[in-house]
């Protein structure tokens, strides 16, 4: 005895490190990825062969050839597009998905199963970025700075930020933008043209050793760092960042101001 499921899909979704076959509804904006079991067995995504048929799902038989397992499944709602906040109605579908049940060649069951209308709420994330408003330097010797390239007196500070729940998890992105630049995509910062400014020397922010490239998160050129992952649960991240001093030339002494624009975005987790 065999049970085949099946149902036509748009697509494959991966969700918590497994591939799903996408189910559409009503609404472009959500899908819907299946899982499947027997009573005493554990789920797995339900995935379609070819030509939209799973594979058939054996059955052990007891005495007499009566059915000894039963059969579950269950299903989950997801977003492939941001949705917009509030209620969302998703309506009911009465046949999204048929079974069929086969004794050796003859067909013994034939049956439609639908989905309730469901009524999703769908809630604006918001986040709170926490930041030094100045980052205070050690004063260096330009002997510390003999090269061109050479780099010193690194101070560290934190980048925090503290979001709302959310309706998926996602990962917390940033962008520093040169404040004295805006269109700067190197990694060494443009200095404050005040006066007795030095020269020869710039400042580079570093996420952990790595020195972070300045511009938008739009620009090509720019990389996006990462500042961590957010649950749906919301709450608070930090990450730990550095700026040092970097020889860019002939030095001559002075102060050394510049600054940054930090600019946060969501990416999927």
């Amino acid at each position: 005895m065999a049970m085949i499921f099946y149902k036509s899909r748009v697509g494959v979704y991966n969700f918590d490190g497994k591939a799903y076959d996408l189910q559409p509804t009503s609404d472009p904006n959500i899908g819907v990825i299946y899982e499947h079991a027997f009573f005493d067995g554990d789920y797995t995504p339900v995935i379609y062969s070819t030509n939209g048929v799973i594979d058939l799902l054996g059955v052990g038989l007891g005495v007499g050839g009566v059915l000894k397992k039963g059969y579950k499944y269950r299903f989950r709602y997801v977003s492939l597009a941001r949705l917009p906040v509030g209620q969302l109605v998703v309506p009911a579908s009465r046949s999204f998905f048929h079974n069929r049940m086969f004794e050796h060649s003859t067909q013994i069951m034939d049956s439609d199963g639908g989905l309730a209308s469901v009524s999703l709420s769908v809630n604006n994330t918001s986040c709170t970025l926490s930041a030094p408003s100045e980052v205070s330097l050690k004063k260096t010797n330009l002997s510390s700075l003999s090269l061109v390239g050479d780099t010193a007196g690194r101070v560290n500070f934190s980048l925090g930020v503290t979001c709302a729940a959310s309706y998926a998890p996602y990962k917390i992105l940033y962008s520093l933008v040169d404040v004295n630049a805006p269109g700067n995509t190197t990694s060494n910062l443009t200095l404050n043209s005040a006066v007795n400014s030095a020269s020869g020397v710039s400042l580079q922010v570093l996420d952990g050793e790595t020195p972070v490239v300045y511009g938008s998160q739009t620009s090509t050129s720019t990389v996006k760092g990462e500042l961590g992952a957010m649950g749906v649960q919301g709450g608070t991240i930090s990450k730990l960042f550095g700026v040092h001093y970097i020889r860019t030339g002939k030095m001559t002494p002075g102060t050394v101001y510049a600054g940054v624009t930090v600019t946060l975005g969501g990416g999927k987790n």
